[in-house]
């Protein structure tokens, strides 16, 4: 439970997959969008473009990726025996200049796979996602990233956007190279992909689950923008809860500070009348001591959940709905003298007007497949003035 809200609040909902690939004498970006709903990735979006710019279109602004590089800029080969990351180099690649490569391998109980790429040529993609303020996460290269299906795919093959991938006894065992690969259909644990997702699919499980399944020499270069993406999320959190908190300070402190306003008028008022108000101005002052307690408990205690409420709903607002009030916790009587002020808990109440009556059922059938609502009523919706809906919402939150 933790860990999956732990998930949350750092990715969001929408994990992305990026991979660049040569296929058919041709440059393609396959992009690949799921989204976690309860800790299980549904599809949401496969989309193929030529060109970088272009990726912009189809993913949100900040949205964090997990890039492959299988372009032919990567060189791969496989090595007989398990070995180690630099063995696997040296025995594949003798004579390159280490230093001037990123490598990463991945090792079944007989073969060694490795690829290699320019860290020019890698570093020149990180630096232009990072131009158009997308996040990558971590990065692969080659077909290596598609090992991470090996728990998913016994003894079975499997069409990449550019290889043909065998798995066996829960090991990835070879990799074809096939430059007219077939466009398939796979199911894999009930989400179907083509065979042009299969890699960007790869690189999401890698970063949702946090099983690695290659050994690479770029650890470090994904742990720093993995802490530069943490941070960044820290520095948005926080400003937004700050935001919203401070908010909400300032309009309890309003509420209090306009009900101690009115019971002190009313109390000098009666004062003046007779001398023996005195005491019934003490009573109130002690009764409105009482009551700023409560509200103050109220605050310390829901001040975060206040803020979620009031930041998902102003998210979800459509262009054509406009509120006027929003009540948390409405009163349930009037508030009177030596009476226990009740609230309504779990239930918000707000008030709008909207022009769009399409607009307003989306946005009321949206509210109520959100997890932290139970239910959404509609109290009243009619006609006002200009032709525009005047509407009342009740929205029961689970407990």
């Amino acid at each position: 439970m933790l860990e999956s809200l732990k998930k949350k609040l750092i990715y969001g909902k929408s994990y992305v997959g990026i991979e660049h690939v040569s296929k058919d004498q041709q440059e393609l970006i396959h992009i690949l969008e799921v989204r976690n709903n309860k800790n299980e990735l549904h599809l949401i979006k496969e989309q193929s473009v030529l060109d970088l710019d272009k990726v912009q279109n189809h993913i949100k602004e900040k949205q964090h990726v997990f890039l492959i590089v299988n372009d032919r800029a990567v060189l791969s080969k496989k090595v007989e025996g398990k070995l180690n990351l630099l063995q696997a180099v040296q025995s594949a690649f003798p004579n390159i200049k280490l230093d001037q490569f990123y490598y990463e391998s991945y090792s079944n109980d007989s073969d060694t796979f490795i690829t290699i790429c320019r860290k020019e040529h890698v570093d020149e993609l990180l630096m232009s996602y990072k131009k158009k303020k997308v996040s990558i996460l971590g990065f692969s290269l080659g077909n290596l990233i598609s090992s991470q299906l090996s728990t998913f795919c016994h003894d079975s093959k499997i069409c990449t956007s550019n290889a043909l991938v065998t798995f066996g006894n829960i090991q990835l065992s070879s990799i074809t190279a096939q430059n007219n690969s077939a466009h398939e259909l796979y199911n894999i644990n009930g989400l179907k992909l083509h065979s042009n997702s299969i890699n960007s699919f790869s690189g999401i499980l890698r970063y949702f689950s946090g099983n690695e399944t290659t050994e690479s020499s770029f650890y470090n270069e994904i742990k720093a923008l993995k802490n530069a993406f943490l941070q960044r999320r820290v520095f948005e959190n926080g400003l937004r809860f700050s935001m919203g908190f401070l908010f909400t300070i300032l309009l309890i402190n309003f509420m209090i500070f306009s009900l101690y306003q009115q019971k002190m008028i009313s109390a000098d008022s009666e004062l003046v009348v007779k001398n023996q108000y005195k005491t019934t101005l003490a009573q109130l002052q002690i009764e409105i001591d009482k009551k700023k307690k409560i509200v103050d408990q109220i605050n310390s205690a829901e001040s975060n959940q206040v803020s979620f409420y009031l930041d998902e709903i102003a998210k979800s607002i459509p262009k054509s709905i406009s509120l006027n009030e929003l009540q948390f916790q409405p009163l349930i009587n009037n508030i009177k003298i030596n009476k226990e002020i009740k609230v309504d808990h779990y239930i918000i109440i707000i008030n709008g007007t909207s022009n769009k009556g399409n607009d307003f059922s989306s946005w009321t059938a949206l509210l109520e497949s959100q997890d932290w609502i139970n239910t959404v009523t509609v109290i009243q919706y009619g006609l006002g003035k200009k032709l525009i809906n005047e509407f009342e919402l009740k929205i029961d939150l689970k407990r």
